[in-house]
């Protein structure tokens, strides 16, 4: 498969961004603070310290010729600076492939280490003053080489100027008209060094609009977005499955749910009266208590008799004291008994309370899940225009039907294993059994 490369050349150089300059890059949401970026040849100077080292000496040689201090120059940087006419500076972006089609990463770094590495040999007048590796960014990865065009042939100034026409001319490349300029010379060299270096390591280099190539990458494009299209109706596809196989699922458990619903609350309705009934004949039921308690307690006129005539006080003592104690034992054990039916009816009563107290909570719980209901009847018939009714109800029976066989499926795993476990049982049992009748009988 080709790929595509590209030598791109300019003047705006951002040496903080190249740097990775905290302060400037923590503001570029396309760096990964995390991703690798190198400094490559040792080459890392500003523009003015690249001048200071290119043009010093010639600077001096030069000054040192003037016999007028205002024909001196005091700072070469300075006066390319202010030349509206030349730039200070160049920059060439190298790069492999593109977002859509990438070539692996390992491979890259050596073809742009190694079209780095020639740069000095290749460019003897482009003196290079920085060269980044930068594999952070959210395109590929890509090399930033800062340079400075030095010429040397002058015959008037510096020995050494910056001069982008004579650098590219001491190096071989000259205009022959506006189409086909020394710097597109150039920059048509470094990208056939950039390819020559890809196809020794088996990468192939295309390049755009170029006729019958340029069809076939059209063609390849086209491919791609094919496939592409082909990917995204097929997870579209498995997307709506999977939202069929949820919504059966939701339907499944919605009926199962409205089911249950229903008995829990015809329960509880039946419980809710029930604990009434039961709490109204609590009360009839003490208050009987209560008035056989008053009926049947004795008093002194029911159980004492009147003194007969002639009849003395220890006679009559000796007379009315059984009847006493008789009455006693009696209304003792009336107490207990009442007693005892009463600890029985506050219990009762306690209970039924406590019932009666607990349906509030039921009915918020009914009216939850008759919430739930609506909401999940309203998702179904939403489903339903979506989808049809008679499709879902026919997927639902397939995904039951599914369901029931692998239940089944599950329970005959679960008994053979079970058999299996106890066939395993016996044999060891038996086994254990055969070697103490063995030894019982050595021991014979």
């Amino acid at each position: 498969m080709p790929f595509t490369i590209a030598t791109h050349v300019g003047t705006n150089i951002a040496r903080q961004h190249n740097i990775r300059d905290k302060r400037i890059t923590d503001k570029e949401s396309h760096i990964d603070p995390n991703g690798i970026h190198e400094v490559w040849l040792g080459a890392d100077l500003t523009e003015r310290e690249a001048y200071h080292k290119i043009f010093d000496t010639a600077v001096s040689e030069y000054n040192m010729k003037q016999k007028r201090n205002d024909r001196k120059i005091a700072d070469y940087y300075e006066k390319i600076k202010s030349d509206k006419q030349k730039h200070t500076a160049y920059e060439m972006i190298v790069s492999v492939g593109n977002m859509d089609e990438r070539i692996p990463e390992e491979v890259g770094y050596e073809i742009l280490k190694e079209f780095a590495n020639g740069w000095i040999d290749k460019n003897p007048n482009m003196i290079m003053f920085g060269c980044y590796y930068h594999a952070d960014e959210q395109g590929v990865p890509h090399i930033h080489i800062d340079y400075i065009p030095v010429g040397t042939e002058f015959r008037k100034g510096l020995s050494k100027q910056v001069s982008s026409t004579q650098a590219l001319k001491e190096m071989g490349f000259v205009s022959d008209g506006c189409n086909n300029t020394a710097q597109t010379k150039w920059i048509h060299s470094e990208n056939a060094r950039l390819e020559e270096i890809c196809n020794d390591h088996g990468i192939e280099v295309y390049h755009p609009m170029t006729g019958r190539e340029h069809q076939e990458k059209e063609q390849y494009i086209l491919e791609r977005q094919i496939e592409k299209l082909e990917a995204e109706i097929s997870e579209l596809e498995e997307t709506r499955q999977t939202k069929i196989r949820d919504t059966l699922s939701v339907l499944d458990s919605l009926e199962n749910q409205k089911s249950e619903l229903e008995d829990e609350i015809t329960e509880l309705k039946h419980d809710k009266q029930v604990a009434k009934n039961e709490l109204d004949e609590i009360a009839p039921r003490i208050n009987k208590i209560i008035s056989d308690f008053d009926e049947e307690m004795p008093t002194a006129s029911k159980i004492l008799p009147l003194p007969e005539k002639k009849e003395t006080a220890s006679d009559y003592r000796a007379r009315v004291i059984p009847i006493i104690n008789k009455a006693i034992d009696k209304i003792i054990s009336k107490s207990r008994s009442w007693h005892r039916t009463m600890i029985d009816l506050v219990k009762e009563n306690k209970a039924l309370k406590e019932k009666v107290g607990s349906i509030p909570e039921k009915d918020e719980k009914i009216k939850a899940l008759t919430d739930e209901n609506m909401n999940l009847t309203k998702d179904y018939e939403d489903l339903c225009q979506i989808y049809g009714r008679q499709t879902l109800r026919e997927k639902l029976a397939e995904y039951r039907e599914k369901r029931r066989l692998e239940s089944e499926k599950r329970r005959e795993k679960t008994s053979v294993t079970e058999r299996l476990s106890e066939a395993q049982k016996q044999a060891d049992q038996n086994k254990n059994n055969s070697r103490t009748v063995k030894r019982t009988g050595q021991e014979r």
